[in-house]
């Protein structure tokens, strides 16, 4: 995904990544049979794993004086998700195995309605 942000622009690779991963973690979480599962995981698996393009975005949008602050911020937010995600998902476990994907599914969904809020402002 990387390439093709350099080619065409950040912003609208990174809208279709986080549609692509609340589409994959939305089949996952409904999905009963293990094809779905699979469709789900791909889809999550092909649009997922944007991190180098979060960085290139926020590298055009900050100035350079400040770039180190924000990708710190940028690490740490990835790094107390994937501390509080495993405690998180076991706690709610006691509501059903399906019930781990959707709060994952609302996350994606805040943080694409947060990058079309981004850009608002930076118009």
């Amino acid at each position: 995904m990387g390439s093709l942000s350099d080619k065409y622009d950040k912003r609208p690779i990174l809208l279709i990544n986080l549609l692509g991963s609340s589409l994959g973690f939305f089949i996952f979480g409904v999905g009963g049979a293990l094809w779905v599962l699979f469709v789900g995981r791909i889809i999550e698996g092909i649009t997922g794993g944007i991190i180098g393009t979060l960085f290139a975005y926020f590298s055009d949008l900050v100035p350079k004086k400040e770039r180190t602050k924000y990708f710190g911020w940028i690490s740490a937010v990835a790094g107390v998700g994937s501390m509080a995600g495993p405690i998180l998902g076991g706690a709610l476990t006691i509501f059903g195995l399906k019930t781990l994907f959707f709060p994952t599914l609302l996350g994606v969904i805040f943080c694409f309605t947060a990058l079309l809020y981004t850009k608002k402002l930076s118009e």
